[in-house]
């Protein structure tokens, strides 16, 4: 877990808190059903849950999310967790504690199912897509109609996204005509807008301090917006860029030579020792074919994500409009347009960036991009008995 507790205060806009800025629930629930819902965020899936009925005390909270996910085992057998890293996350969502949002959104990813590690160093942009349906079906905000927007604060890293959704009577819409790659079907758009804070100082994009850096013969940049994210061209590991995710998944001496790369890379721009952490990111770019701007094969760290991650792209794609990094390189501006194509493994990311830089700030005067939401269920996780020691960690 992310080592900054500090589980009452408010907590700044715009300042990476953790999950105690969320306002602890009046009552926390003391029997085995937890209300929960499932919910598909852009192409990932995970466990939503209201802050209000969780324990009010943060072991509580967390000792029950690792029981829902079934922590104990490798498979997740006995809860809802499960193998895929994209299924494989959690959202807890409470009103806002901070005047400039409505929302407050505490994300975790299952890192280790055997072990109940909850990771929240990161935000996820594709959950997001969900924490405002949700948000409205569970009650937490009103809808507008013909779309609500709200402003929801990632208490991960103190971002606050503008997310714009279509409603009617009162109700989230989820059908609609927009495709995402990665998604059957098509369902309603839901914009996700990360470009409400004010010009950046050169640091807060770019925490090393420089827009290049090199570790032994691979060079790369660091950029911290949405995430962190250490970019690199695919080629300097011997790709093209365009490789599928399980031919990359199935090399697992490429693996190690990424995550050797990715130690080495954050211990020299100041990030410490990250074995066990799964920030920084790792995106392998190449220029792109005809229909997108570039490649990326982005890495969660230890394996290839199936198609990519939105918190992922829009950092990728805000270097990418910064002179002097490695991303700018391989993606061209075209004359007015401000979309920038991200070809992954499983199609096309578009995200829109516009950024201006003037008297040593940057200003990110747009960073948005596309996804869909689906409820998929909503109703009781009943918990297991917490194991005993001496069964605990068998499956």
């Amino acid at each position: 877990m992310a080592p900054a507790w500090l589980f009452a205060p408010e907590g700044a806009c715009g300042t990476a808190v953790g999950v105690e800025a969320l306002p602890p629930p009046a009552a926390g629930r003391a029997d085995h059903a937890l209300p929960c819902t499932i919910m598909r965020g852009g192409t990932s899936r995970g466990l939503f849950f209201r802050r209000d009925d969780l324990a009010r005390e943060r072991e509580g909270m967390l000792g029950q999310l690792r029981r829902a996910v079934g922590s104990g085992s490798d498979r997740g057998i006995d809860g809802l967790g499960g193998l895929d890293p994209l299924a494989n996350k959690i959202a807890v969502v409470a009103r806002a504690r901070c005047g400039q949002a409505d929302l407050d959104y505490w994300f975790a990813q299952v890192s280790d199912l055997r072990r109940g590690r909850l990771d929240d160093s990161l935000s996820c942009g594709n959950i997001l897509a969900g924490v405002g349906p949700f948000a409205v079906e569970s009650g937490l905000v009103p809808a507008n109609t013909p779309s609500t927007c709200l402003r929801v604060r990632s208490v991960n890293t103190g971002d606050i996204v503008r997310v714009v959704f279509a409603t009617r009577d009162g109700r989230p819409v989820y059908e609609g005509s927009c495709a995402i790659d990665g998604v059957p079907g098509t369902g309603s758009p839901i914009e996700l807008d990360y470009a409400t804070a004010p010009p950046r100082a050169e640091r807060e994009l770019f925490p090393a301090g420089h827009r290049l850096g090199r570790a032994g013969a691979i060079e790369y940049t660091l950029v911290r917006c949405a995430t962190t994210l250490l970019i690199a061209r695919a080629c300097d590991f011997g790709l093209s860029g365009a490789e599928p995710a399980q031919t990359l998944n199935e090399d697992q001496a490429l693996l190690r030579r990424i995550e050797t790369f990715r130690r080495d890379a954050a211990r020299r721009d100041g990030l410490g020792d990250v074995a066990g952490s799964v920030a920084p990111k790792v995106a392998l770019i190449a220029s792109g074919p005809e229909h997108a701007t570039l490649y990326s094969r982005y890495f969660i760290p230890q394996a290839c994500h199936a198609a990519h991650a939105v918190t992922g792209a829009l950092a990728l794609a805000a270097a990418a409009r910064c002179a002097g990094t490695l991303a700018s390189g391989s993606a061209p501006t075209c004359g007015s347009d401000d979309r920038l194509r991200i070809a992954h493994p499983a199609g096309v990311l578009d995200v829109h960036v516009r950024v201006r830089e003037a008297a040593g700030l940057i200003d990110l005067q747009r960073l948005s991009v596309l996804r869909t939401a689906r409820r998929i269920m909503q109703g009781d996780l009943w918990l297991n008995d917490p194991p005993r020691p001496e069964h605990a960690g068998r499956s």
